[in-house]
């Protein structure tokens, strides 16, 4: 772990699919030595591998700037990534909903919109 980065916020959310067991815990950090927030997951009590390495909110906006005013689906942040876990991105788009930092569409389930990233940084 990078010492800089200071730990916020530690919470929980559950995952994106209705069947999907238990509740994934992350984590919020915020790295004084160039002013960025980080996310990380810390805990799958349901089962499932995941990466606990921490995505910058930089990159994620990123992602995100490439799909405006568009539905997308979760495999859309596999790059944030540099472990290949199959449930990273599912498990990163399920705290990213729970920060509203996207939002769930109302008609398909997993599918996602661009929610309000700047409101995540007023509430930090």
């Amino acid at each position: 772990m990078n010492n800089s980065i200071r730990i916020i916020k530690r919470t929980s959310c559950p995952k994106i699919t209705a069947s999907a067991q238990g509740q994934l815990t992350y984590e919020v950090g915020y790295d004084a030595s160039d002013e960025s927030f980080l996310l990380r997951i810390t805990a799958n009590p349901g089962g499932g591998f995941f990466s606990n390495e921490w995505v910058t909110l930089e990159n994620i906006s990123t992602i995100l700037k490439k799909h405006p005013n568009t539905l997308f689906k979760a495999p859309i942040f596999k790059p944030l990534f540099e472990s290949l876990g199959a449930n990273n991105h599912g498990f990163i788009a399920a705290v990213l909903r729970s920060e509203g930092i996207i939002l769930a569409d109302d008609k398909y389930v997993r599918s996602n919109s661009t929610g309000n990233i700047e409101g995540f940084i007023k509430s930090m």
